[in-house]
């Protein structure tokens, strides 16, 4: 019992992976139009043989494969900047916050207080939209792009 203990952190993730994968095979259970088991089998083995060679897995748009790796780090890339920038953002306006909050006076304070718990009550995705709905409203009276509400790049 003590053994399993020790190992489970390691028995986990391998079987996590191992149900995506057999989920992500189950479209081969009907292949056939009818309940195949033959060929789940082989849907199961061809991805894992994919995925046994990642450099060459490839993905199509509009009839045109293009390879993934070179793509996909490209984009971990980009969404790892914007992470870290919005890290960095969020740290220097709670720094600021809570400097003016310990130097104001207790009407400030009250002030702080009472937006902070509304914008507390406000559900996360209520901001997100209405934040990309302000940029696309301000994009469209000045011109001025703040960032892209979505974006792909066609090349």
């Amino acid at each position: 019992m003590n053994v399993m203990k020790r190992f489970a952190w390691l028995l986990e993730p391998v079987l996590i992976i191992a149900g995506i994968l057999l989920v992500s095979a189950g479209s081969g259970l009907f292949e056939t139009q009818s309940l195949s088991f033959a060929s789940y089998g082989q849907t199961f083995l061809g991805m894992w043989g994919d995925l046994s060679h990642p450099f060459d897995l490839v993905y199509t748009i509009t009839q045109t494969e293009r390879p993934l790796f070179p793509v996909i780090l490209l984009a971990l890339w980009s969404s790892m900047r914007i992470l870290f920038l919005a890290i960095a953002i969020s740290l220097g306006a709670s720094l600021i916050l809570l400097i003016i909050y310990t130097v104001s006076g207790r009407i400030v304070k009250n002030a702080i207080k009472s937006i902070a718990a509304v914008l507390e009550s406000v559900p996360d995705i209520f901001v997100i939209a209405t934040l990309q709905l302000f940029i696309i409203w301000f994009f469209k009276k000045t011109g001025i792009l703040l960032g892209d509400v979505a974006s792909l790049d066609p090349n």
